[in-house]
């Protein structure tokens, strides 16, 4: 609204300016043939009579109309420069004007010419009303200057009517010529405003879907931002609980060598047990002993032994836990995925919806690329986080079947156990009835040491399998440490493609309005 009255207001002071100069050339050649008789000696050449002496009042008041339109049209411009009325006005004082060239100009057909000028300056308005009025007002100043002022009009009383109906059929034949332009106009610039409405809401629509993609987009990117936060409190409690689990698992390996050590001192006593086996009575007694605290410390082991499959079991159950969790991860990944792929398609629309926009649409369609860049970067990262889990759980598996394996050999050593007990209490029942089967007492004592070494065997590939465990434990930690800070960064990331969203959502209102 406010560019239409720009344009109306600007269209009427070049008008203005116009018709002031058409005055201006009424008054010029009233001056030179009124006053410096221009032109005089041809006038006399065509026997066409001087009328500045006998119609000297008809040819001030033929100046004077159009000087005082002028006026008028001047202070309505001044007063409101897109007034309605102003071109009724314009209209009138181009016409007067040509009518006082005609006069002044002692009616030379030359001067006739200025109808047409006038016909093709009012035709600027597009308004037919005007050139109608014109015309009317030409064809009563020849009709009525025939019959009353033939000078004024033919420069001589002699004019042929003929020659007239020439000059207004002519008139017609232009004012219909021009009528018509004016129409043909109004129609093109009908159609024009039309389809200009029409692109201009098509424009506005594909901004407000814009928008209102930008805003579901921000709500999504608010969400996964939450989701990257709970992620990364997740990695967190996992490093934190794995820290724990290897801790513990120290502490549990030191128990180990320990026993292993213990295990070891045990079996050298059961080698000096072997060798002084000649000394049936004094050896058997302190033998009995020896085996009863042999049967102690075993039970120890056997409990220890118990303590440790449990806290396997317990690791066990832990790595499982991992194992969901990192697959929740990679749920968490496939939805980041779906989201980046649906950004990738909102950028290629928003770049579409650009193109056909124009030259209006190119700074959207640049906003649109970079958006677009940035989903792909997404996307990106969401694979090498992916990828990251999925060596997680490789190694997660790998621990977990070691560990199953540890189990297995563990509930042996407890079988095996539970059988050297067994062969403790025949020793021991053995040696309170048989004191003087020294040959079985050493027989015994024999097994019992393979057995032993067996148990040692056994307690240190525990052992070994116990720092393995620990190392994969430290493995999972660093990697449940480097998860947090993928995390992190994926945080950050989903932050700036907020503020990209935030930002294209503000000119898209700007660019609406």
């Amino acid at each position: 609204m406010e560019k239409s009255k720009n344009a109306v207001s600007s269209n009427n002071k070049l008008l203005l300016i116009m018709s002031s100069m058409a005055v201006l050339l009424s008054i010029i050649i009233h001056i030179m043939h009124r006053g410096f008789n221009f032109l005089e000696d041809y006038i006399i050449q065509q026997g066409m009579a001087d009328i500045t002496n006998s119609n000297s009042l008809s040819l001030n008041i033929l100046l004077a109309i159009p000087i005082v339109l002028l006026i008028i049209s001047t202070i309505l411009y001044l007063n409101k420069r897109d007034y309605e009325q102003l071109p009724t006005w314009l209209t009138l004082t181009f016409t007067f004007s040509s009518i006082s060239m005609i006069a002044g100009g002692n009616g030379l057909v030359e001067y006739h010419f200025s109808i047409f000028m006038v016909l093709a300056i009012i035709s600027s308005f597009s308004r037919v009303r005007l050139v109608i009025v014109s015309t009317i007002i030409f064809a009563i100043q020849h009709l009525a200057g025939y019959f009353w002022f033939p000078e004024l009009i033919c420069g001589t009383t002699n004019y042929r009517f003929s020659l007239l109906l020439i000059h207004a059929l002519y008139l017609i034949l232009t004012s219909l010529a021009t009528i018509q332009l004016i129409i043909n106009r109004q129609q093109t610039e009908g159609k024009l405003k039309k389809a200009r409405t029409e692109s201009t809401n098509r424009l506005q629509l594909a901004l407000n879907e814009i928008e209102n993609t930008s805003i579901e987009m921000n709500k999504l990117l608010e969400k996964l931002q939450l989701d990257a936060a709970d992620s990364s409190n997740t990695s967190l409690n996992i490093s934190k609980t794995l820290k724990e689990n290897l801790s513990v698992t120290e502490e549990e390996l030191a128990t180990l060598e320990k026993g292993v050590t213990e295990n070891n001192n045990l079996l050298l006593q059961f080698n000096e047990i072997y060798k002084r086996t000649d000394n049936v009575s004094s050896i058997a007694n302190t033998s009995l002993d020896q085996i009863q605290e042999g049967h102690h410390a075993l039970n120890h082991v056997n409990q220890q032994m118990k303590v440790i499959s449990k806290t396997i079991l317990s690791m066990q159950q832990v790595t499982n836990d991992l194992m969901i969790y990192s697959s929740k991860i990679g749920d968490f990944l496939s939805i980041i995925t779906d989201i980046t792929q649906e950004t990738k398609l909102l950028a290629l629309n928003a770049s579409i919806e650009a193109a056909r926009a124009g030259e209006q649409g190119k700074g959207f369609a640049v906003v649109a690329g970079e958006v677009g860049k940035l989903a792909v970067n997404t996307q990106q990262s969401a694979q090498n986080i992916e990828n990251v889990i999925k060596t997680i759980q490789s190694h997660i598996k790998e621990v977990s079947s070691k560990m199953t394996v540890s189990i297995e050999e563990i509930t042996k050593g407890n079988k095996q156990m539970e059988v050297t007990e067994e062969t403790f209490d025949s020793i021991f029942e053995t040696i309170k009835i048989v004191d003087h089967e020294v040959n079985a007492i050493s027989q015994s004592t024999s097994e019992f040491i393979e057995q032993t070494n067996h148990t040692n065997s056994l307690l240190q590939n525990l052992v070994s399998a116990n720092q393995d465990s620990t190392k994969h434990l430290q493995t999972i930690s660093e990697a449940s440490e480097k998860q947090y800070t993928t995390n992190i960064s994926l945080k950050n990331i989903i932050g700036s493609i907020n503020n990209i969203s935030s930002t294209l959502e503000s000119k898209l209102k700007r660019l609406g309005n």
